[in-house]
């Protein structure tokens, strides 16, 4: 994290009360050689569709390649990556404690987004055979990386 975003970030935590906070859990390394890794269009249409709603969010990446998303959002206002001496467990803890989630595929943003207990953005594209709307706790949404709502959601996005 940069001098300036470090800065920024302790601003923002200060703020907190004016502050929605977006935790985003990015899983990459092993997902990508295996296609399963979520599109980019996907991320940025979740973190869109948070800002519209919540025009206070700020936003917490955590995730295996962290260089990635610094490169991802490095354009993105009020988004911060978890600092690469973070372990997996500060990345599990801070990003339980935003109000909200967006997450790619696997177990770990699943806990993440179960534990911030908010509303949460799943992508539902990669192949992980989690495909059926009962594999997802109930009040979370889930988008392709088409930007359209799950055809068998209840939760469609508006």
């Amino acid at each position: 994290m940069s001098q300036n975003n470090h800065q920024l970030f302790k601003k923002q935590l200060a703020e907190s009360k004016r502050t929605t906070w977006i935790g985003i859990h990015v899983r990459r390394l092993d997902f990508f050689h295996l296609n399963f890794s979520s599109s980019e269009q996907y991320l940025f249409f979740a973190v869109k569709y948070y800002r519209k709603r919540y025009p206070n969010a700020s936003f917490i990446v955590a995730s295996d390649d962290k260089g990635y998303c610094r490169n991802l959002f490095h354009d993105q206002a009020n988004v911060f990556i978890t600092p690469e001496s973070f372990s997996e467990v500060d990345d599990l803890i801070t990003l339980s404690f935003c109000q909200h989630s967006i997450i790619t595929g696997g177990t770990f943003g699943w806990w993440a987004a179960y534990l911030a207990n908010g509303y949460v953005i799943h992508d539902k594209v990669y192949p992980s055979g989690c495909v059926r709307r009962e594999h997802y706790y109930p009040p979370w949404f889930l988008i392709d990386g088409y930007v359209r709502a799950h055809k068998n959601s209840t939760n469609i996005l508006r």
